[in-house]
């Protein structure tokens, strides 16, 4: 059976656009037949809960598990379960009073406690989870600077050690263990940038050390872990990257050992978006070295014949655009509300998504019954919820936090709208059109002209002003009277 990795830095459940598309093209692989799994080189003690729950809510196929790159030199080096003096000493740490000390007590409160020596020092600062286990204790020194942070795994072994600068307060070094008590990952932190300068993997079987630095430990150590999971392998697997940060990454893997295809899932040019800007930052040592890849893969012709024209044609660049979930089981089997509107995406400026609720203000007073519901999660919530606040539309706009019911909120929706400045292709446009909800988007490039059908299917503001939408919106809501 043939292997399929792909990659991305982090996986979260309550994430859209690009880690969807991941979910969604690794089930459907999975299914034809491949060994497909997805790859992440974040920390994070979750992952075991992300996947089950991915797979409980039908999200992510159950034939397709995540590997992160923690987890894998972990369990590599682990020899067997928590030992007894780990026991031991969860047991002592676990302790809320403790004779040595004075504390301040706010378990039932806070799940907390603060700890003072006898001469009235701060030193200790414990903090359960709110079942009850432990999860992570902090020491102070003399001075009240925080030296060292112990982190527990809920099983009742410590996971993670941090020490801190004591002049800077920020994390110097990091040190990862396993159940059985075996550091398997040392990490060193230049205090003044924040960022690993030095990473050593050690290996329990061998009794080796790697160390990978000075002036880009991650990648090195990434690139590693890839070239160690992809040569394991008799068939050479197909290593899919969709994080364009992790591009330098995936050079630095041994073509012999996978076949290394880089995606595209966003518009490479910077503002204005069009052919001639200057290429965004993230995109230039990707689109200035893909022809070393085995393939380049874009979500649209338009974008694909763009990157020809400007870097040349290496006989490796396909069009492959995002597809979405067209089972019949998955439509929405409820009855439209004409007084619905809605729209889905990441809260971010570049979404232009304060333009959405200024055009429906424009025309709330005419129709007053219909609502704008917004769906999704960003660093601009707060600043729409403040923009709904001073225009008055309480009532009439409603930012509501992320949802994995699409089916629902696409298939109620008179219709859906669209506001980015730029897509990669805009997969929000065929999810509600596979729910029988048009959409009322920018012509932003690329994606909503190579999916709306302009009168028909949906309609396409040329103008990408708010006057043009509102005018749109409108319309639609006029005509459903």
């Amino acid at each position: 059976m043939r292997t399929i990795y792909n990659l991305l830095n982090s996986i979260d459940v309550k994430r859209g656009g690009l880690t969807r598309v991941m979910f969604e093209r690794s089930s459907f692989l999975a299914e034809k037949g491949f060994d497909s799994k997805l790859l992440t080189i974040d920390y994070s003690t979750r992952y075991q809960e992300i996947e089950k729950e991915l797979h409980d809510t039908g999200r992510l196929s159950k034939k397709v598990n995540i590997i992160n790159i923690f987890d894998y030199y972990k369990q590599k080096n682990t020899a067997g379960n928590i030992t007894l003096d780990q026991i031991n000493q969860y047991t002592i740490s676990n302790k809320l009073h403790e004779a040595a000390y004075l504390i301040e007590d706010r378990f039932y409160i806070s799940r907390e406690a603060r700890y003072f020596n006898e001469k009235g020092m701060y030193v200790k600062y414990k903090k359960w989870t709110k079942e009850g286990t432990l999860s992570f204790i902090d020491f102070f020194d003399e001075t009240r600077a925080k030296v060292k942070r112990e982190i527990y795994h809920q099983k009742g072994y410590v996971q993670k050690v941090t020490y801190f600068d004591r002049a800077k307060g920020v994390p110097k070094q990091e040190l990862y263990y396993t159940e059985d008590g075996f550091c398997y990952i040392n990490i060193q932190i230049n205090v003044e940038t924040n960022k690993p300068y030095l990473i050593f993997l050690f290996d329990r079987e061998k009794q080796n050390v790697i160390s990978f630095g000075t002036s880009n430990p991650n990648l090195l150590f990434h690139a590693h872990w890839l070239n160690e999971l992809c040569g394991k392998h008799e068939q050479k697997p197909f290593l899919v990257n969709d994080g364009i940060f992790l591009t330098h990454t995936v050079m630095k893997v041994d073509k012999e050992k996978a076949f290394r295809i880089c995606t595209i899932h966003t518009n490479h040019f910077d503002t204005p978006f069009k052919y001639g800007s200057p290429l965004r930052k993230s995109h230039i040592h990707l689109l200035e070295n893909f022809h070393q890849l085995d393939a380049l893969v874009l979500l649209t012709e338009n974008q694909r014949s763009m990157v020809v024209k400007q870097f040349g044609d290496a006989n490796n660049t396909y069009v492959i655009s995002n597809s979405t979930e067209t089972d019949d089981v998955k439509k929405f089997k409820g009855n439209k509300d004409f007084n619905t509107v809605s729209m889905v995406g990441r809260y971010h400026k570049d979404k232009l998504m304060h333009e959405a609720i200024q055009a429906f203000n424009r025309i709330h007073l005419k129709y007053p019954n219909v609502k704008f519901q917004l769906y999704g999660t960003g660093p601009e919530e707060e600043n729409l919820i403040n923009l709904v606040k001073k225009l008055n539309l309480d009532n009439k706009v409603i930012i509501n936090s992320y949802t994995t019911d699409l089916a629902k909120v696409y298939g109620e929706s008179l219709f859906t709208v669209l506001t980015s400045k730029y897509e990669g292709f805009g997969l929000v446009i065929l999810e509600s059109m596979f729910q029988s909800t048009p959409v009322i988007s920018y012509d932003a490039p690329f994606g909503p002209k190579d999916i709306i059908d302009d009168g028909e299917n949906g309609l396409l503001v040329h103008s990408n002003s708010e006057k043009e939408l509102a005018e749109k919106n409108g319309a639609v809501v006029s005509k459903s009277r």
